[in-house]
């Protein structure tokens, strides 16, 4: 499964991908260390994908990643999420 954040770069800074780690995570693309998470970014698009399978007749729960944003401009903004199955 891949998870999808959406958010507009005019109005927001990426602080950090994954606020679970020690160090701040703010790559282009590549494993999250320590996590089971691989990203890509975009320009206002994160992708999210997990490395380990889910069994299949099975469910997971739980967070996935916390990602810090800064504000650029101090305005209302909007970040969307959604989950895409392949």
């Amino acid at each position: 499964m891949k998870y999808v954040v959406s958010f507009c770069e005019d109005d927001l800074e990426i602080i950090d991908l994954c606020t679970f780690t020690p160090s701040e995570d703010i790559m282009q693309s590549g494993a999250i260390p320590g996590t089971n998470l691989n990203v890509t970014r975009q320009e206002g698009h994160i992708e999210f994908t997990l490395t380990e399978n889910i069994a299949p007749g099975t469910c997971w729960s739980g967070e996935l990643t916390t990602i810090r944003f800064r504000s650029k401009t101090g305005n209302t903004t909007y970040i969307g999420f959604v989950e895409e199955r392949k």
